[in-house]
């Protein structure tokens, strides 16, 4: 019987009170997701597409943040917009890095820093992102 009790006060522990203000939910949200990639140039272009809701954000606060970030340069070739072709009409950004395993981490860490300056500037808003 004693055992018994010592088994039960896991469940007994989970059962407490759950606090009376619950976080409020954020306004806004940045969905940033993997598309594709492809071989240009000798070079790796990714291409992420991503859209921003509520808030009044306009989805381009998104190419913003990428250019405030270091991965904005000549070398990178980064084109960020709206493409009307692009699954009925979507926002994207493309990016070329070197076709090694450094240059998919450069890419991964380009869009991490990103979403980060991105949250930053909009820190009441939830980011939604997959590399």
């Amino acid at each position: 019987m004693k055992n018994l009790f010592l088994l039960a006060l896991p469940l007994l522990a989970s059962a407490a009170a759950v606090p009376a203000e619950l976080e409020t939910r954020a306004d806004c949200k940045l969905t940033a997701h993997y598309r594709q990639d492809w071989i240009e140039n000798a070079l790796k272009r990714f291409q992420v597409k991503f859209s921003v809701e509520g808030g009044g954000i306009p989805p381009e606060s998104f190419c913003d943040a990428m250019r405030a970030g270091h991965c904005w340069s000549a070398v990178s070739n980064v084109q960020c917009g709206f493409d009307p072709n692009l699954d009925g009409g979507s926002w994207r950004v493309d990016v070329s890095f070197v076709n090694t395993n450094a240059g998919y981490d450069a890419y991964k860490n380009c869009f991490q820093e990103s979403a980060n300056e991105w949250r930053r500037v909009h820190n009441t808003c939830d980011v939604d992102s997959r590399w």
